[in-house]
C-alpha cells in the first residue's frame, strides 16, 4: 500500500520507528504522521473499530473525500492530521 500525501499528494516514504511504530513522512513537504502498526489488515466495513488516527490517515490518503470520513466528521480528521 502506497500512502499519498493530502498536503501535496506525492507519495509518501515510511520508515519503522519501532517494532509496532511507523513513521510516515512527505519528503516534498515534510508532513508526517505516526502510526501504530499492530494491525496487519485495516478493515474498512467497521467504522467502530477504524481508530480516528487509522481514518484520519485514509481520508488524506484518498484525498479527503467524504466518501471516507469513517464516521468522524472532517473537523476532527483534520485536527488529527494537522497534531501528527
Amino acid at each position: 500500500m502506497a500512502f499519498v500525501c493530502g498536503n501535496c499528494f506525492s507519495e509518501m516514504d515510511v520508515d519503522k520507528v519501532s517494532a509496532v511504530r511507523l513513521k510516515i513522512f512527505c519528503p516534498l513537504c515534510g508532513s508526517a504522521w505516526y502510526i501504530d502498526d499492530t494491525k496487519h489488515e485495516l478493515n474498512y466495513d467497521d467504522e467502530d473499530d477504524l481508530a480516528i488516527e487509522d481514518a484520519a490517515l485514509l481520508w488524506s490518503i484518498h484525498g479527503k473525500n467524504k466518501k471516507y470520513l469513517f464516521g468522524y466528521t472532517e473537523e476532527e480528521l483534520e485536527k488529527v492530521l494537522n497534531i501528527n
